[in-house]
Formats: structure tokens, C-alpha cells, sequence
């Protein structure tokens, strides 16, 4: 969501498996709410037959982009559902959360200063809500209609329609064609309709879902991995003439149905720093290091290295060195395979390694001092597969900052940080219980908040610290 007044993005869903919240900004409301409003985004496309394939067509456009501008077309088509659906639930969720006041001091807000926000939700606001069973009920049935409304037969459009921008375009645009395909039109008419109905009865119980849902065709098949499949054979169909289709095929048969869906709910949201990157600082200076020990041996714990990869086909890495003492990186250092090893296994100061996609490789696993930290640069619900597979049985830590929470989770040799909602701890400790995470929750934590496995003493604390100071305020928009 996007605060234009402030110029301000409180959080942002990109049509992937998790929604991102910008966690070192003041939120118009707690964040908890952004939050809900972006997992509401993860929901629509990743439970639904329309979102589902704007997500497919993404990761496809990464080999072959000469659908791209059909991409956004279908992303265009489906905006209004999307933020209507996902606005309303985060206002409304105050309402359930605050009451009544302070919802209404929201949403006057929200009318001043986020004009276009307000009119995604405009004529929405028509219900008449008693209770805060009343106010629950309503989110509930906001969310269903929100997944009707993108829920489409999408693979019976016509392939033709995908030869550009202008067919497509109108195909979605028409009488025929956008009752049954285009989430927008579908939205409205299904809002309209149920205006209508409200009318006619005293509480949301008494609605007729049948005459609300009878104004747009209903596509009943549940997200499954045969409709999945179905979508991924259309996907070929349409992509059938492209240079990249073995690529894309490949692609295609690796696709999964998506976790988001299956009770992860704000674990798919990841709090981060927006628009970071993570590129080469400019003003770095290059090295190639001849002598590791004693480049090592010129940082004391007052220092991080950083280690990305820059190109991960050629086995091609860079160590990014920030201190304390200096707001810029220090020094920079190319390493090939052949010398990463010796590069790791020489640096005693405070090691983060950036990305699990890095210590995947098996050999640099095996270099690792034990003083590295795993920083996982995405939503819980995407790393739940790396954390099992790597930290079973494993010892956790959660530590909490202004509006996030990081897990700290150590291995007999790595410490893994996850940066987490401050809203999952329940969550967490129900999937532990049900043992689809598998971690151990029985650690003993003394008066001054240190353990014997994973916050030992004041300096884990402080490498922490630096690890999540350097990431979230040094390393932003390329600085």
C-alpha cells in the first residue's frame, strides 16, 4: 500500500509467494495492518486461478520476456479487485481489533491523505455491522468474494487473445469475455449486487450467496495440482512458438501450488527495507586479496562481511567489508571456488552470509566457520523448506525490534536470521507442535535473557545488532 501524500510504501506485494512490509518506517495505522493487507494480496493470487497465473507468467517473463507487456495488462485487470478486497479486510480488521472509533478515525484519514486508497473502498462501505461477530462475518465474506471474483476458468480464453497487448486487452474489455475472465468487472458486479441484497435483509447471515454469486459466471474447481497443471499446459500452448520453450517447459514442470495458502498466514509476510538492493557499492574499493590472512587479520569484531553472490553460474562471489568506524564499505574482494574456502575459513570476525541460496552449494557449507550467519532474504513460508532441512531439532531465539522480529535459529555450526511479523509467535510455536517445523522450543532462558545455545552472551546480541544495522540502514538503494 502506498501512502502518495507521505510518498511513502508501506508495503508492497509483487505477485510472488509473500508480500514484503517496510519495517523502519511509522505505519498510518500498527503495521500488523499493513501486514494483513498484504498477506490479503498473497491470498488472492496464490489461491486463485487468475492469481495463479499472473504468478506463472511472471517467473516465465524471466526467460522469455516477450509477454511482458500482457503481463501487466492481466496485473492491470485485476488491481481493483486486489486492493478493494485487500483494503477493505486491513480497515475493517481495525474495526474488528479497535472498534469502532478508531476505525473511523481511519478511515477518515485514510479518505485524506490516501484519496486513491478510499476509492478502492468507497463503495464498499455499505455495510451495517452491529456486533464485532457481525464485523468478523463481514471480513470473511469480503475474502470469499474477493477469491470468486479472481477465481476464472482462465484456460478456456483464447490462446489468440495472448498474441498482444491491444487483443488482450480487449478481449478482457468486452461484454462477452469480462464477466467471466476479468476480476475487476467480476468484483463489481458481485459488490452491486450484494448492495442490493443488504437491503433486503437485517444481517449478513440472512444474504442469499446464490443470487449474489448468480450475477457472474462461478468457477468451483479448487486450486489444486491438476488445475495447476492445466494452467501450465495453457501457459505452453501460448508460449509454443518461443525460442525458450524447453526453458520454459522445465520451468513449468517445477511449478508447486503455492504455501501461502495452507494456514501460513502473516508467515508469508517478510519485513524488510523497500526498494533495497544489494548490488556492488560504488564507492567500494576492489581487491583481490593475495594474502587472506592478513586481509582478515585487519578487522576486529567491530566489522561485517557480507557475502554475496555475483554471478552464481560462474561460482563467482564478493566479500563486501563494513565497520563501525566507517558509514561506507571498506573493502571489496572478487573470489573464484578455488579460494573461497580459504577465504572462509580465515575470517574470524562477524561473517553474515547473505541469501540461503549461497550456503546451498556444498562446498561452501562445508567452509563455513561457525561464527557465519545465514541471513534469509525472504518470507518465513518460502524458507520453511531450507530451516527444516538445515536446523532440525535445532534451538530458536526471537528478538524483538520497533515493528518486526527476527528468529535466530542455530545449528551445530550457522546461525540462520529470520526476519519475521511480531504477530506469528502463536503461529510458530503450533507448527513445532504439529511438527511441520521442526525446531526445539525447550530452551532455558536466565534473568539476564542469555541461553547456552543461541543469545550466550552480550556479544551475540551485538553481532546480531550489526548484522541487522549494516542490512536495514547501510545497504539501501545501492549506498
Amino acid at each position: 500500500m502506498h501512502n502518495k501524500l507521505l510518498s511513502t510504501i508501506f508495503g508492497e506485494y509483487n505477485f510472488d509467494n509473500y508480500s514484503v512490509v517496510n519495517a523502519l518506517i511509522p505505519h498510518d495505522n500498527d503495521i500488523t495492518f499493513t501486514e494483513i493487507h498484504e498477506f490479503v494480496h498473497t491470498q488472492l493470487t496464490a489461491s486463485t486461478t487468475y492469481g495463479t497465473f499472473v504468478m506463472m507468467l511472471k517467473k516465465i517473463n524471466q526467460i522469455d520476456d516477450s509477454k511482458k507487456e500482457l503481463l501487466l495488462e492481466l496485473i492491470k485487470k485485476m488491481t481493483k479487485a486486489q486492493e478493494t478486497i485487500a483494503t477493505f479486510i486491513e480497515y475493517y480488521s481495525i474495526k474488528y481489533l479497535k472498534g469502532e472509533s478508531e476505525y473511523n478515525t481511519s478511515i477518515r484519514n485514510l479518505r485524506k491523505l490516501n484519496p486513491k486508497y478510499f476509492k478502492y473502498i468507497e463503495k464498499a462501505l455499505f455495510f451495517n455491522d452491529k456486533t464485532k461477530e457481525e464485523t468478523l462475518k463481514i471480513i470473511n465474506l469480503m475474502r470469499f468474494i474477493g477469491l470468486n471474483a479472481l477465481n476464472t476458468d482462465i484456460i478456456t480464453m483464447s490462446v489468440g487473445a495472448f498474441q498482444s497487448k491491444s487483443r488482450l486487452s480487449d478481449y478482457l474489455n468486452s461484454n462477452e469475455y469480462s464477466i467471466l475472465y476479468c476480476p475487476d468487472r467480476r468484483l463489481k458486479l458481485i459488490l452491486k449486487k450484494l448492495k442490493e441484497e443488504l437491503k433486503k435483509v437485517s444481517t449478513v447471515d440472512n444474504i442469499d450467496l446464490d443470487e449474489i454469486f448468480g450475477v457472474v459466471p462461478i468457477y468451483n474447481e479448487t486450486l489444486n495440482q491438476l488445475v495447476l497443471t492445466n494452467i501450465c499446459e495453457f501457459l505452453e500452448h501460448i508460449f509454443e512458438g518461443s525460442s525458450k520453450i524447453k526453458e520454459i517447459k522445465t520451468t513449468l514442470k517445477s511449478m508447486k501450488l503455492a504455501d501461502s495458502h495452507n494456514s501460513l498466514g502473516l508467515l508469508s509476510v517478510y519485513p524488510t527495507v523497500l526498494n533495497k538492493t544489494y548490488n556492488i557499492p560504488q564507492n567500494a574499493i576492489s581487491s583481490n586479496y593475495p594474502d587472506v590472512k592478513s586481509f582478515a587479520s585487519k578487522y576486529d569484531s567491530s566489522a561485517l562481511i557480507i557475502l554475496v553472490s555475483s554471478n552464481i553460474f560462474k561460482e563467482e562471489y564478493c566479500g563486501i567489508i563494513y565497520s563501525k568506524l566507517s558509514s561506507g564499505p571498506l573493502l571489496l574482494t572478487y573470489t573464484l571456488e578455488e579460494n573461497i574456502g580459504d577465504f572462509l575459513n580465515n575470517v574470524k570476525i562477524p561473517l553474515l552470509i547473505l541469501g540461503h541460496r549461497i550456503i546451498e552449494r556444498i562446498s561452501l557449507m562445508s567452509h563455513c566457520p561457525e561464527n557465519a550467519y545465514v541471513f534469509l532474504d525472504s518470507a518465513f513460508n518460502m524458507n520453511l523448506n531450507c530451516i527444516n532441512d538445515y536446523c532440525e531439532n535445532s534451538y530458536y531465539r526471537i528478538i524483538e525490534y520497533d515493528n518486526f522480529s527476527v528468529m535466530i535459529i542455530k545449528n551445530s555450526k550457522l546461525s540462520f536470521i529470520q526476519p519475521i511479523s511480531k504477530s506469528v509467535f502463536q503461529e510458530i510455536n503450533r507448527m513445532i507442535n504439529n511438527k511441520s517445523l521442526r525446531l526445539n522450543n525447550n530452551i532455558k532462558i536466565d534473568e539476564e535473557g542469555f541461553d547456552d545455545y543461541v543469545i550466550r552472551n552480550q556479544t551475540d546480541v551485538d553481532k546480531v545488532d550489526l548484522i541487522l544495522n549494516t542490512l536495514f540502514f547501510h545497504i539501501n538503494n545501492g549506498d
